[in-house]
């Protein structure tokens, strides 16, 4: 999506982690980045969505959404 020109919005729950993949992208793609710190398996409710989530994103136009949470 970057390579298209779509700015990235990582969610994950380490920041480390992000902030790599998001510092990658951002060096070959020239692209605007974000990244949110949310752990999915400690913070379940749609209220811990919205504060965390949703404040996060409440001025950002998103076209897309990709889900890959996964839980074990």
């Amino acid at each position: 999506m970057a390579a298209q020109g779509f700015n990235i919005c990582i969610i994950g729950r380490s920041q480390a982690k992000i902030n790599e993949k998001l510092k990658g992208i951002q060096e070959k793609y020239k692209v605007e980045t974000l990244a949110v710190v949310f752990d999915f398996a400690e913070l379940c409710t749609i209220a811990d969505y919205q504060k965390k989530i949703g404040d996060a994103l409440k001025n950002i136009d998103i076209a897309m959404l990709f889900l890959n949470a996964g839980f074990a």
